[in-house]
């Protein structure tokens, strides 16, 4: 059997047949997020597969699991392998875990474990949610500046138990534990005569326990880190951060904007993992909230009956003209968004924006205004409604064009969340100034003729 291919099925077939041996052996070859993936498939004899997983990475393989897969395991698992693999996780993933739990459900757990790991479990639990220190890791590896690198070679020797990514990047701090600067185990190993102090690269700046998580996002992106320290007020390092740590957050960010981008409320789980009266509960408020908006754009058109009655054909190009605009503020509403996420932009910079955005508008607008123009006389409509079309198209493209750029700015400087101005939000604006555009650019173009 080849154990980089072995699937759930065939696993359970040596389960049934008490081939534990082999099922050992078979784990053992697999990176640990398979073997998670291999028990999410196993259902009624996950607990028996667990059982077989090594015990050294049965904390591992749990991390990987998804939330309510942990809630379901613990419930099932003996008490004594409860609190060992709880013992052994590493406290970002047992943090997190720990979080979505219910307060008594949370506190008989947290009474499995040691009483070192009990405090470090209440002292990660106690900063505040989505914070930088319920992600830290309170252990990590530190050389003080006055370090032979013999010396720092011996001690990280003797702290050989350490993470990997914690010996390939480790901090220099002095006697007090003030965070002076970065060290690579290169470094170390090039250059074995030197200091310590000689070799570290001088402190950047540490992340606060306090802060938000984004925050730390937008630190790893601007200084290229893979692990960062965690500093107190005084300077002391508490904590450290790791970039796979960072990737999590950064992915929900992502989730999360792209989610309230297409006009909903944010999912707390997964697509599957959330039931489907959540689901209308997450997005029908806000097809709700546009629906009636749109029934205010559509009211609209009453007022111009007497150009409608005029010019017949103009309700044909009348969806022409809104998606127009809708598509091209959504455009520039993407841009700035993803501009402001990543730093690329800040707030001050929205008339430089501006001006862009309107001088862009009326290219694209004349373009696209160019192209109905063509349209309307190939099918046979009067020049009258050519230029009906044209001139409301250039108009409502620079319209959506300037109002996508402009709401994201609008949105963060009073401290929400740019994504909520969202490509439906955007679409039902312009689809009212649209309307009013259109039949105002009509109105005046029959009186003008008349």
């Amino acid at each position: 059997m080849e154990t980089n291919l072995i699937t759930s099925g065939q696993l359970l077939e040596s389960l049934q047949r008490s081939e534990f041996e082999l099922i050992r052996m078979s784990l053992k070859d697999m990176p640990s997020a398979d073997v998670a993936e291999l028990l999410e498939e196993a259902e009624e004899q996950r607990i028996e597969l667990f059982k077989l997983v090594e015990g050294n990475r049965q904390a591992r393989v749990f991390s990987y699991l998804p939330f309510e897969l942990q809630e379901t395991m613990i419930d099932d698992l003996p008490e004594m392998l409860v609190a060992s693999v709880l013992n052994d996780m590493e406290p970002v993933d047992r943090t997190q875990f720990l979080e979505d739990l219910n307060y008594l459900i949370r506190d008989r757990l947290i009474r499995k474990m040691t009483p070192e790991e009990r405090a470090m479990a209440r002292e990660l639990l106690a900063y505040p949610e989505e914070s930088v220190g319920r992600m830290m890791n309170p252990e990590f590896l530190s050389l003080k500046p006055n370090m032979k690198v013999h010396e720092a070679i011996d001690y990280i020797r003797w702290n050989s138990d350490a993470s990997d990514l914690a010996l390939e990047n480790m901090f220099v701090m002095d006697v007090e534990g003030k965070y002076l600067g970065d060290i690579r185990l290169k470094s170390l190993i090039l250059s074995p005569t030197q200091s310590i102090r000689e070799l570290m690269i001088p402190a950047q700046s540490g992340l606060d326990p306090f802060s938000d998580q984004v925050s730390a996002v937008d630190q790893f992106r601007k200084y290229d880190r893979n692990i960062a320290p965690v500093v107190n007020e005084e300077g002391i390092v508490i904590g450290v951060v790791s970039a796979d740590d960072i990737f999590d957050v950064a992915e929900e960010e992502a989730t999360e904007d792209i989610q309230q981008f297409g006009g909903q409320a944010t999912l707390e789980d997964s697509y599957f993992a959330t039931s489907v009266f959540q689901l209308f509960k997450k997005r029908g408020g806000w097809l709700c909230i546009l629906f009636i908006g749109e029934i205010f754009a559509s009211s609209t058109m009453h007022l111009y009956d007497d150009t409608m009655d005029s010019l017949r054909m103009l309700i044909y190009y009348l969806p022409l003209i809104i998606s127009s605009g809708g598509n091209t503020g959504t455009q520039a509403a993407s841009l700035i968004i993803r501009g402001l996420a990543v730093k690329e932009m800040e707030i001050s910079d929205w008339g430089r924006v501006f001006k862009r955005e309107v001088v862009t508008g009326i290219g694209l607008g004349l373009a696209l205004g160019i192209m109905g123009y063509i349209s309307t006389i190939i099918w046979g409509h009067s020049g009258m409604v050519s230029w009906i079309v044209f001139i409301s198209v250039v108009l409502i493209v620079v319209f959506g064009s300037t109002l996508g750029s402009m709401l994201p700015f609008i949105f963060k400087r009073f401290n929400l969340d740019p994504a909520v101005s969202s490509s439906p939000f955007i679409a039902c604006v312009v689809d009212f100034v649209g309307i009013v555009l259109y039949f105002s650019v009509a109105t005046f173009m029959l009186r003008m003729m008349g």
